[in-house]
């Protein structure tokens, strides 16, 4: 039977479970297996942005919203024990189905590495939102022409080129942004747009001077919006104001950064030009 949807609030012992949610977010070698411990069923109410389905064919138990349509056929089944996988025959087929798929004598450290990656995303997920605080603060300084906001962009660039140094921090940022609340467009936007341009910087092997460079542009390409009157600023669905004129905050932008002699030429550049 194919699987339905489940709520959180509905999930008990004995579901056969699909986990519908990166792989990353959560510890299991499959996404889809039988809840058999309570600690399994803790773990899987604790998975954000998880979305929940079974199979009432393979299940032991169904909500309560199906329950009443089911008639039994046989005795009731009596509560499984939240006892160690070695000691749960009906675990221990869960264990067997889930490795069937995998080689050998790679089950624990495919678990280890699952391990691995769930704690570097909440890692990367701490240093991304410290960033996006960051880049809240560096981006009003640099639209009052205040050159602190520079000292700021630079210490948040280089965090985020050091993101970008291995596949595996890689991946975990780009999991962080794309699960990420949007609390605030333009910053959320400044960040995506600067992780992206330095994805392409490195791709052409720049220098790390020109990495600074391209960063702090993209960064701040957009620090004019805050010196507009609100009608006319960004929103996640574009402008609050329908036709608004795009070069009045590239303009307002280079106007902030222009006495700053400390804010390099190239960054500049990107500010005025990133419509062209």
């Amino acid at each position: 039977m194919a699987f339905k949807p489940l709520k959180i609030e509905d999930l008990a012992l004995g579901m056969y479970v699909k986990l519908d949610c990166s792989w990353w977010r959560h510890p299991f070698a499959t996404n889809k297996f039988k809840v058999t411990s309570r600690k399994d069923l803790e773990t899987i109410k604790s998975i954000s942005k998880l979305k929940l389905f079974y199979d009432p064919d393979l299940s032991d138990k169904l909500p309560p919203s199906e329950q009443e349509e089911v008639i039994p056929t046989d005795p009731p089944k009596a509560e499984i024990d939240p006892a160690p996988p070695s000691e749960s025959p009906v675990e221990e087929k869960q264990v067997e189905e889930e490795v069937s798929m995998t080689p050998p004598g790679n089950r624990e450290e495919r678990t280890k590495a699952f391990q691995d990656r769930r704690n570097q995303i909440k890692h990367t997920e701490k240093a991304y939102q410290e960033s996006t605080k960051q880049t809240k603060v560096a981006l009003k300084n640099l639209s009052a022409g205040d050159a602190r906001g520079l000292q700021t962009a630079e210490g948040i660039l280089k965090t985020m080129t050091k993101s970008l140094s291995t596949d595996q921090s890689l991946v975990a940022l780009l999991e962080v942004m794309n699960g990420s609340e949007i609390d605030d467009p333009l910053y959320f936007h400044a960040m995506n747009v600067c992780v992206l341009s330095l994805l392409v910087g490195k791709e052409l092997q720049l220098s790390e001077e020109e990495m600074m460079h391209l960063g702090l542009g993209a960064l701040s390409h957009d620090i004019g919006f805050l010196n507009l009157p609100r009608q006319l600023r960004l929103t996640g669905a574009g402008f609050v104001h329908q036709g608004a004129d795009l070069s009045l905050h590239v303009e307002q932008g280079l106007r902030s950064v222009e006495g700053m002699g400390s804010f390099p030429e190239a960054s500049k550049t990107i500010i005025a030009q990133h419509h062209e």
